[in-house]
């Protein structure tokens, strides 16, 4: 868990809709049609893309 950090946070609400591009799967990973990971190329990108996707979706709802 990585303490919050707004500008981290847009960061990686901005990486949302990139998940299918060459950058994002070659700089953080790739993930299954239903959401979940299939590889990771970096660890902490991924661990943080992930936690602030969690946490605004929780927000949100």
């Amino acid at each position: 868990m990585v303490a919050f950090n707004w500008k981290d946070c847009l960061d990686n609400i901005a990486l949302g809709g990139l998940q299918d591009c060459a950058f994002f799967q070659n700089e953080i990973g790739t993930f299954f049609p239903d959401g979940e990971i299939k590889t990771i190329v970096n660890t902490e990108k991924m661990n943080n893309y992930n936690q602030y996707k969690k946490l605004c979706a929780s927000t949100l709802h």
